[in-house]
């Protein structure tokens, strides 16, 4: 691997989006809340070579830790997509939630590049993006996500979106906790199913300009 650890924390992160294509993030710490302002936009339709060349992209620059495949291809599936980017970056990866049992299949690749269980508990390779769309509650398919990567040392990062006026307050700060209960709802089921599994707090709150904060 690139880095001896894993760092999920303030820095640039280099996120692929089937909506924008590709997305420059740049995050700011700023009273300590970090915030991400939008550099580039590419509207297009994305195939497995774009995937790939994003990677080698992202592998370059010194300045990015964390790489984010968001990238939906039409007619691949999440392990054929971890592997185009697993190829051709070392980084670590912040991957969008997929089937449980495809995320048993990654996380064996993932392990077999570590050396192992134990070697990826200690420096896990991926961490989990589990995006909620209802403030305030969890599905059964997010509970189950939840329970197996606290189980097998995977960090999680669960993203409530909360859309003011709609699926939450009018005001900021509404949504904010409101967010934030979502957020530490998660936070809760994985601590029980084993205490200190990584864990990505994030809120995404979504209206005519998105907000996103993560800690």
């Amino acid at each position: 691997m690139v880095n001896n650890t894993i760092h999920f924390d303030y820095g640039d992160i280099l996120q692929l989006s089937s909506v924008f294509g590709i997305i420059w993030l740049h995050f700011e710490n700023i009273f300590g809340l970090c915030f991400g302002v939008i550099f580039h936009q590419l509207h297009k339709s994305c195939k497995i070579e774009d995937v790939e060349r994003a990677a080698k992209v992202a592998e370059t620059l010194e300045n990015l830790s964390v790489v984010s495949p968001l990238v939906a291809v039409e007619g691949l599936s999440s392990v054929e997509h971890y592997k185009a980017v697993r190829r051709n970056t070392k980084k670590p990866l912040l991957i969008k939630c997929p089937a449980i049992d495809e995320l048993i299949e990654i996380l064996g690749m993932a392990q077999g590049l570590s050396g192992g269980h134990q070697e990826f508990a200690i420096n896990p390779s991926f961490a989990v993006y589990i995006q909620s769309e209802r403030p305030l509650e969890l599905t059964d398919k997010d509970i189950k996500i939840l329970k197996f990567c606290a189980e097998n040392g995977i960090p999680v990062s669960y993203m409530p979106v909360v859309c003011p006026g709609e699926t939450g307050p009018d005001s900021l700060a509404g949504c904010f906790v409101l967010g934030t209960a979502t957020a530490l709802a998660a936070l809760t089921v994985q601590q029980l199913v084993k205490r200190g599994s990584p864990y990505i707090h994030g809120i995404n709150i979504s209206s005519r300009s998105s907000i996103a904060y993560w800690e």
